[in-house]
Protein backbone atom coordinates (compact mmCIF):
# COMPACT_ATOMS: atom_id res chain seq x y z
CA UNK A 1 0.00 0.00 0.00
CA UNK A 2 0.81 3.75 -0.89
CA UNK A 3 -0.08 6.41 1.56
CA UNK A 4 0.52 10.29 1.01
CA UNK A 5 0.20 12.61 3.67
CA UNK A 6 -1.36 15.82 3.45
CA UNK A 7 0.35 18.78 5.42
CA UNK A 8 0.30 22.16 5.93
CA UNK A 9 2.71 23.43 8.33
CA UNK A 10 6.85 22.36 8.82
CA UNK A 11 6.87 22.82 12.61
CA UNK A 12 7.35 19.92 14.65
CA UNK A 13 4.49 19.99 16.84
CA UNK A 14 1.79 17.75 17.99
CA UNK A 15 0.24 16.27 14.66
CA UNK A 16 3.45 16.27 13.38
CA UNK A 17 5.07 13.92 16.34
CA UNK A 18 1.86 11.84 15.73
CA UNK A 19 2.04 11.33 12.27
CA UNK A 20 5.48 9.92 12.71
CA UNK A 21 4.78 7.66 15.31
CA UNK A 22 2.61 5.58 12.63
CA UNK A 23 4.22 6.50 9.63
CA UNK A 24 7.56 4.78 11.45
CA UNK A 25 5.50 1.68 12.32
CA UNK A 26 3.68 1.09 8.56
CA UNK A 27 7.28 1.34 7.00
CA UNK A 28 8.83 -0.65 8.98
CA UNK A 29 6.34 -3.55 9.48
CA UNK A 30 6.54 -2.93 5.62
CA UNK A 31 2.53 -2.53 5.63
CA UNK A 32 3.36 0.77 3.36
CA UNK A 33 5.29 3.29 1.69
CA UNK A 34 4.82 6.64 3.37
CA UNK A 35 5.42 10.19 0.94
CA UNK A 36 4.53 13.81 2.34
CA UNK A 37 3.59 16.39 0.71
CA UNK A 38 4.69 19.96 2.55
CA UNK A 39 3.20 23.17 2.15
CA UNK A 40 6.33 24.73 3.76
CA UNK A 41 9.80 23.87 4.89
CA UNK A 42 10.61 23.23 7.88
CA UNK A 43 12.24 20.85 10.80
CA UNK A 44 9.40 18.36 10.25
CA UNK A 45 10.92 17.98 6.53
CA UNK A 46 14.03 16.72 7.97
CA UNK A 47 12.50 14.24 10.79
CA UNK A 48 10.30 12.46 7.95
CA UNK A 49 12.70 12.17 5.87
CA UNK A 50 15.32 10.43 8.67
CA UNK A 51 12.28 7.97 9.56
CA UNK A 52 11.88 7.05 5.92
CA UNK A 53 9.03 9.22 4.84
CA UNK A 54 9.57 10.85 0.83
CA UNK A 55 9.29 14.02 1.19
CA UNK A 56 7.95 17.19 -1.26
CA UNK A 57 7.44 20.88 -0.59
CA UNK A 58 5.02 22.43 -2.72
CA UNK A 59 5.34 25.80 -1.24
CA UNK A 60 2.89 28.35 -0.46
CA UNK A 61 2.47 31.67 -1.30
CA UNK A 62 4.08 34.16 1.24
CA UNK A 63 0.82 35.37 1.77
CA UNK A 64 -0.13 32.29 3.44
CA UNK A 65 2.98 31.34 4.58
CA UNK A 66 2.51 32.67 9.06
CA UNK A 67 1.95 29.47 10.35
CA UNK A 68 0.16 29.94 14.36
CA UNK A 69 -0.25 33.76 13.45
CA UNK A 70 -3.58 34.41 11.76
CA UNK A 71 -6.65 31.83 11.53
CA UNK A 72 -8.69 31.69 7.90
CA UNK A 73 -11.38 33.77 8.97
CA UNK A 74 -13.65 35.43 6.76
CA UNK A 75 -11.98 38.48 6.47
CA UNK A 76 -9.06 37.38 5.39
CA UNK A 77 -10.35 34.43 3.92
CA UNK A 78 -11.86 36.67 0.89
CA UNK A 79 -7.84 38.10 0.78
CA UNK A 80 -6.36 35.37 0.31
CA UNK A 81 -8.81 32.83 -1.39
CA UNK A 82 -7.65 34.09 -4.83
CA UNK A 83 -3.89 32.68 -3.65
CA UNK A 84 -5.32 29.59 -1.92
CA UNK A 85 -7.04 28.76 -5.20
CA UNK A 86 -4.13 28.93 -7.06
CA UNK A 87 -2.06 26.75 -4.47
CA UNK A 88 -4.69 24.02 -4.96
CA UNK A 89 -4.21 24.34 -9.11
CA UNK A 90 -0.49 24.01 -8.45
CA UNK A 91 -0.73 20.91 -6.09
CA UNK A 92 -2.99 18.99 -8.49
CA UNK A 93 -1.23 20.33 -11.58
CA UNK A 94 2.01 18.61 -9.58
CA UNK A 95 0.01 15.67 -8.13
CA UNK A 96 -1.17 14.74 -11.87
CA UNK A 97 2.88 14.36 -12.99
CA UNK A 98 3.78 12.53 -10.39
CA UNK A 99 1.05 9.28 -11.37
CA UNK A 100 2.16 7.82 -8.30
CA UNK A 101 -1.00 4.94 -7.60
CA UNK A 102 -1.59 6.06 -3.83
CA UNK A 103 -4.29 3.76 -1.88
CA UNK A 104 -5.11 5.97 1.13
CA UNK A 105 -4.82 10.09 1.13
CA UNK A 106 -4.20 11.06 4.88
CA UNK A 107 -4.61 15.06 5.31
CA UNK A 108 -2.59 15.88 8.86
CA UNK A 109 -4.90 18.17 10.95
CA UNK A 110 -7.89 20.49 10.31
CA UNK A 111 -5.76 23.51 9.13
CA UNK A 112 -4.19 21.59 6.34
CA UNK A 113 -7.64 20.02 5.16
CA UNK A 114 -8.72 23.68 4.37
CA UNK A 115 -5.49 24.73 2.90
CA UNK A 116 -5.84 21.49 0.58
CA UNK A 117 -9.18 21.25 0.48
CA UNK A 118 -9.32 21.61 -3.54
CA UNK A 119 -6.69 19.15 -4.37
CA UNK A 120 -9.07 16.95 -1.73
CA UNK A 121 -12.06 17.20 -3.34
CA UNK A 122 -9.55 16.24 -6.82
CA UNK A 123 -8.62 12.56 -5.04
CA UNK A 124 -11.40 12.21 -3.30
CA UNK A 125 -14.37 12.59 -6.29
CA UNK A 126 -12.22 12.26 -9.87
CA UNK A 127 -9.44 10.02 -8.63
CA UNK A 128 -11.69 8.23 -6.57
CA UNK A 129 -9.24 8.15 -3.24
CA UNK A 130 -9.84 7.06 -0.04
CA UNK A 131 -9.30 10.00 2.35
CA UNK A 132 -9.07 10.16 5.71
CA UNK A 133 -8.70 13.31 8.35
CA UNK A 134 -6.51 13.32 11.42
CA UNK A 135 -7.26 16.61 13.45
CA UNK A 136 -6.85 17.48 17.02
CA UNK A 137 -8.12 21.13 18.23
CA UNK A 138 -11.04 21.96 15.76
CA UNK A 139 -12.81 25.05 16.35
CA UNK A 140 -12.76 27.12 13.65
CA UNK A 141 -15.32 29.47 12.40
CA UNK A 142 -15.90 28.24 8.48
CA UNK A 143 -18.81 26.03 9.61
CA UNK A 144 -18.80 25.14 6.02
CA UNK A 145 -15.52 23.13 6.01
CA UNK A 146 -16.72 21.53 9.05
CA UNK A 147 -20.10 20.33 7.04
CA UNK A 148 -18.14 19.06 4.09
CA UNK A 149 -15.58 17.12 6.29
CA UNK A 150 -17.80 14.12 6.97
CA UNK A 151 -18.72 13.64 3.49
CA UNK A 152 -15.03 14.47 1.97
CA UNK A 153 -13.49 11.84 4.38
CA UNK A 154 -13.71 8.17 4.86
CA UNK A 155 -12.96 8.37 8.08
CA UNK A 156 -12.17 11.01 11.00
CA UNK A 157 -9.75 10.75 13.45
CA UNK A 158 -9.85 12.99 16.61
CA UNK A 159 -6.55 12.91 18.30
CA UNK A 160 -8.31 13.29 21.75
CA UNK A 161 -10.63 12.11 24.82
CA UNK A 162 -14.21 12.10 24.04
CA UNK A 163 -15.43 14.70 26.21
CA UNK A 164 -12.83 16.84 24.51
CA UNK A 165 -14.16 15.83 21.32
CA UNK A 166 -17.50 17.23 22.58
CA UNK A 167 -16.11 20.31 23.80
CA UNK A 168 -13.46 21.13 21.32
CA UNK A 169 -14.15 20.06 17.95
CA UNK A 170 -16.90 21.11 15.69
CA UNK A 171 -19.98 18.98 16.08
CA UNK A 172 -20.28 18.57 12.40
CA UNK A 173 -17.07 16.85 12.95
CA UNK A 174 -17.54 15.57 16.43
CA UNK A 175 -20.76 13.71 16.29
CA UNK A 176 -20.41 12.40 12.30
CA UNK A 177 -20.71 8.26 12.07
CA UNK A 178 -17.46 8.44 10.63
CA UNK A 179 -15.66 9.90 13.11
CA UNK A 180 -13.97 8.25 16.53
CA UNK A 181 -11.81 9.40 19.08
CA UNK A 182 -8.24 8.00 19.39
CA UNK A 183 -5.89 9.42 22.77
CA UNK A 184 -2.58 10.86 21.62
CA UNK A 185 0.14 7.56 22.31
CA UNK A 186 3.42 7.31 24.30
CA UNK A 187 5.88 4.66 23.79
CA UNK A 188 6.22 3.55 27.58
CA UNK A 189 9.15 1.49 27.26
CA UNK A 190 10.93 4.66 26.26
CA UNK A 191 9.06 6.57 28.64
CA UNK A 192 9.56 4.82 32.01
CA UNK A 193 10.86 5.50 35.25
CA UNK A 194 14.48 5.19 35.42
CA UNK A 195 15.68 5.55 39.38
CA UNK A 196 19.62 4.60 38.13
CA UNK A 197 19.40 7.74 36.11
CA UNK A 198 18.18 10.49 38.61
CA UNK A 199 21.22 10.87 41.67
CA UNK A 200 23.66 11.41 38.51
CA UNK A 201 21.28 13.52 36.19
CA UNK A 202 20.69 15.80 39.66
CA UNK A 203 24.84 16.14 40.22
CA UNK A 204 24.99 17.31 36.25
CA UNK A 205 22.31 19.50 36.75
CA UNK A 206 23.98 20.81 40.34
CA UNK A 207 20.41 20.36 41.80
CA UNK A 208 20.55 18.77 45.37
CA UNK A 209 18.85 15.82 46.67
CA UNK A 210 16.72 17.11 48.97
CA UNK A 211 15.39 19.54 46.37
CA UNK A 212 11.97 18.99 45.37
CA UNK A 213 11.71 19.52 41.23
CA UNK A 214 9.12 21.02 39.29
CA UNK A 215 9.61 20.12 35.57
CA UNK A 216 7.53 21.92 32.42
CA UNK A 217 7.99 20.51 29.06
CA UNK A 218 6.62 23.81 26.96
CA UNK A 219 7.72 25.72 23.93
CA UNK A 220 8.03 29.02 25.11
CA UNK A 221 4.78 31.24 24.05
CA UNK A 222 2.11 32.99 25.21
CA UNK A 223 -0.61 30.86 24.70
CA UNK A 224 1.67 28.21 26.99
CA UNK A 225 1.98 30.82 29.96
CA UNK A 226 5.53 30.02 30.94
CA UNK A 227 5.98 33.37 32.36
CA UNK A 228 3.34 33.43 34.12
CA UNK A 229 4.28 29.95 35.62
CA UNK A 230 7.76 31.37 36.15
CA UNK A 231 6.84 34.39 38.56
CA UNK A 232 4.31 32.50 40.35
CA UNK A 233 6.93 30.15 41.26
CA UNK A 234 9.09 32.94 42.00
CA UNK A 235 6.16 34.57 44.24
CA UNK A 236 4.97 31.49 46.14
CA UNK A 237 7.08 28.38 45.56
CA UNK A 238 8.24 26.58 48.98
CA UNK A 239 12.24 27.60 49.21
CA UNK A 240 13.07 23.86 48.97
CA UNK A 241 11.34 24.18 45.65
CA UNK A 242 13.42 23.89 42.31
CA UNK A 243 11.56 24.52 38.45
CA UNK A 244 13.00 22.81 35.45
CA UNK A 245 12.23 24.30 31.86
CA UNK A 246 12.97 22.32 28.57
CA UNK A 247 11.47 23.80 25.23
CA UNK A 248 12.15 26.88 22.88
CA UNK A 249 10.78 29.01 20.61
CA UNK A 250 12.52 31.98 18.29
CA UNK A 251 9.21 33.04 16.97
CA UNK A 252 8.18 35.07 20.06
CA UNK A 253 11.68 37.04 21.18
CA UNK A 254 9.71 39.76 23.73
CA UNK A 255 8.42 36.94 25.36
CA UNK A 256 11.57 35.12 25.85
CA UNK A 257 13.55 38.40 27.03
CA UNK A 258 10.38 38.80 29.51
CA UNK A 259 10.81 35.26 30.65
CA UNK A 260 14.62 35.77 30.90
CA UNK A 261 14.29 38.32 33.58
CA UNK A 262 11.81 36.77 35.40
CA UNK A 263 13.69 33.81 37.05
CA UNK A 264 15.78 33.45 39.75
CA UNK A 265 18.25 31.08 41.25
CA UNK A 266 15.81 28.55 42.09
CA UNK A 267 14.82 28.50 37.93
CA UNK A 268 16.44 26.48 34.81
CA UNK A 269 15.97 27.80 32.06
CA UNK A 270 17.52 24.36 29.82
CA UNK A 271 15.91 25.57 25.95
CA UNK A 272 15.37 22.84 23.37
CA UNK A 273 16.81 19.52 24.44
CA UNK A 274 17.00 16.31 22.58
CA UNK A 275 17.08 14.32 26.21
CA UNK A 276 13.42 14.81 27.45
CA UNK A 277 13.51 10.79 29.02
CA UNK A 278 15.97 12.04 31.01
CA UNK A 279 15.41 15.32 32.45
CA UNK A 280 12.31 13.74 33.51
CA UNK A 281 13.51 11.59 35.76
CA UNK A 282 15.50 14.48 37.40
CA UNK A 283 11.63 15.94 38.41
CA UNK A 284 9.19 15.05 41.52
CA UNK A 285 6.58 16.40 39.45
CA UNK A 286 4.83 18.02 36.47
CA UNK A 287 3.45 21.20 35.58
CA UNK A 288 1.71 22.90 33.02
CA UNK A 289 -0.07 26.25 32.91
CA UNK A 290 -0.79 26.76 29.54
CA UNK A 291 -4.32 28.18 28.51
CA UNK A 292 -4.65 26.22 25.02
CA UNK A 293 -3.77 22.50 24.75
CA UNK A 294 -4.96 19.54 22.59
CA UNK A 295 -4.28 16.21 24.25
CA UNK A 296 -0.85 17.70 24.96
CA UNK A 297 2.17 14.70 24.68
CA UNK A 298 4.25 16.10 27.59
CA UNK A 299 1.73 15.84 30.10
CA UNK A 300 1.22 12.10 28.79
CA UNK A 301 5.00 11.41 28.52
CA UNK A 302 5.61 12.70 32.34
CA UNK A 303 2.64 9.99 33.45
CA UNK A 304 4.19 7.26 31.78
CA UNK A 305 7.55 8.76 33.37
CA UNK A 306 5.58 8.22 37.01
CA UNK A 307 5.13 11.92 37.52
CA UNK A 308 2.65 13.03 39.43
CA UNK A 309 0.80 16.54 37.00
CA UNK A 310 0.06 19.57 37.90
CA UNK A 311 -2.12 21.08 35.30
CA UNK A 312 -4.60 23.72 33.71
CA UNK A 313 -8.01 22.20 32.99
CA UNK A 314 -7.73 22.70 28.83
CA UNK A 315 -7.84 20.36 25.71
CA UNK A 316 -8.27 16.43 27.55
CA UNK A 317 -6.03 17.69 30.60
CA UNK A 318 -9.32 16.51 32.97
CA UNK A 319 -10.13 13.19 31.52
CA UNK A 320 -6.43 12.30 31.33
CA UNK A 321 -5.55 13.17 34.95
CA UNK A 322 -8.60 12.11 36.54
CA UNK A 323 -7.54 10.49 39.56
CA UNK A 324 -4.37 10.58 38.95
CA UNK A 325 -3.61 14.54 38.61
CA UNK A 326 -4.61 18.03 39.64
CA UNK A 327 -6.24 20.23 37.87
CA UNK A 328 -6.59 23.65 37.72
CA UNK A 329 -8.27 26.63 36.32
CA UNK A 330 -6.71 28.50 33.18
CA UNK A 331 -4.98 31.78 34.53
CA UNK A 332 -5.49 31.24 37.96
CA UNK A 333 -1.93 31.93 40.05
CA UNK A 334 -3.58 31.19 43.30
CA UNK A 335 -4.77 27.62 42.77
CA UNK A 336 -1.76 27.30 40.83
CA UNK A 337 0.54 28.47 43.49
CA UNK A 338 -1.45 26.53 46.13
CA UNK A 339 -1.15 23.00 44.45
CA UNK A 340 2.63 23.41 43.97
CA UNK A 341 2.60 24.02 47.87
CA UNK A 342 0.18 21.18 48.29
CA UNK A 343 2.97 18.76 46.05
CA UNK A 344 5.91 19.81 47.87
CA UNK A 345 4.08 19.00 51.11
CA UNK A 346 2.98 15.65 50.32
CA UNK A 347 5.40 13.60 48.01
CA UNK A 348 4.52 10.51 49.24
CA UNK A 349 0.64 11.08 48.22
CA UNK A 350 1.66 12.55 44.77
CA UNK A 351 4.75 9.88 44.62
CA UNK A 352 2.00 7.07 44.62
CA UNK A 353 -0.17 9.20 42.28
CA UNK A 354 2.58 9.09 39.85
CA UNK A 355 2.63 5.52 39.79
CA UNK A 356 -1.04 4.97 39.38
CA UNK A 357 -0.84 7.71 36.37
CA UNK A 358 1.96 5.40 34.58
CA UNK A 359 -0.40 2.51 35.08
CA UNK A 360 -3.12 4.36 33.56
CA UNK A 361 -0.67 5.27 30.48
CA UNK A 362 0.10 1.76 30.44
CA UNK A 363 -3.79 0.82 29.87
CA UNK A 364 -4.88 3.43 28.08
CA UNK A 365 -2.30 5.61 26.03
CA UNK A 366 0.11 3.04 25.00
CA UNK A 367 1.35 3.16 21.50
CA UNK A 368 0.91 -0.53 20.96
CA UNK A 369 -2.73 -0.23 20.92
CA UNK A 370 -2.75 3.20 19.04
CA UNK A 371 -1.13 1.34 16.29
CA UNK A 372 -3.39 -1.39 16.34
CA UNK A 373 -6.24 0.71 15.86
CA UNK A 374 -4.54 3.37 13.14
CA UNK A 375 -3.51 0.38 11.58
CA UNK A 376 -7.46 -1.00 11.19
CA UNK A 377 -8.72 1.89 9.81
CA UNK A 378 -5.61 2.79 7.61
CA UNK A 379 -5.68 -0.94 5.72
CA UNK A 380 -10.03 -1.34 5.44
CA UNK A 381 -9.71 -2.09 1.70
CA UNK A 382 -6.28 -2.41 1.02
Amino acid sequence: MKILVLERCGLMYGSAFNMLQWARHFIDSDLASVDMVLAEPGDFAVQAEESGVSTQIWGLPNKLNSYGKQNLKWLSALITLPLLIWFNFKCIRNYAKQNEPYQLVVCNNYRSYIYFFGLLVYLRYYKKKRCILRLQVSHTPINLMAKLAPKLFSNIIIHGTPGYAKTHVNPSIALAQNSLCLPNPVDTNAYRPIPERRARLREQLEISANDYVFICVASIEPRKKVLELVQEFVRSAPSNALLVHVGGNDAHPKYQQQLELAVSSRVRLLGQRNDVVDLLQVADAFVLFSEYEGMPYAIVEAMACALPVLATNVGSNCEVLQGVGKVIEVNNQQQLAQGMIEFVSQPELHRDQGLQARNKVIQEYSCEEYLKRVEAIYCQGA
